[in-house]
């Protein structure tokens, strides 16, 4: 999955958060999460993490949308990303922002017409 450069928002309470998987995020994701965890997480798997994960992975996306645009001086805790995952509607909700930021991240399939074009180009 190609997290780089995609970006979300959601409203929690009053505030709109945003969301982004830039390196330094996935990078501090990296630091404070199992490799088992990381990798089911970067892989697609993220059904297998827990919810400490989740709020860990909420913590990074944060940061990192914190960092790319300066909204506020100090970081997030991961006891706020906590209380703004519960402000959203908890996980289920949650997991629908996350669903719609991936599928922005997912390169778009290629028409059959393509793959069959390029293989007769191969063969030439």
């Amino acid at each position: 999955m190609n997290f780089l450069q995609q970006e979300a928002t959601a409203k929690s309470g009053d505030e709109t958060y945003g969301f982004a998987f830039t390196t330094n995020a996935l990078c501090i994701l990296q630091e404070e999460m199992s490799p088992e965890a990381f990798n089911a997480f970067t892989s697609g798997a993220s059904a297998n993490i827990g919810m400490v994960e989740m709020r860990q992975v909420i913590w990074a996306a944060l940061e990192g949308y914190r960092m790319k645009h300066k909204t506020r001086p100090d970081a997030f805790t991961l006891t706020e990303a906590g209380d703004i995952m519960d402000g959203i509607g908890g996980i289920e909700k949650v997991s629908e922002v996350f669903k719609n930021l991936f599928s922005n991240s997912m390169p778009e399939p290629k028409a059959e017409e393509d793959n069959v074009a390029a293989e007769g180009k191969d063969k030439g």
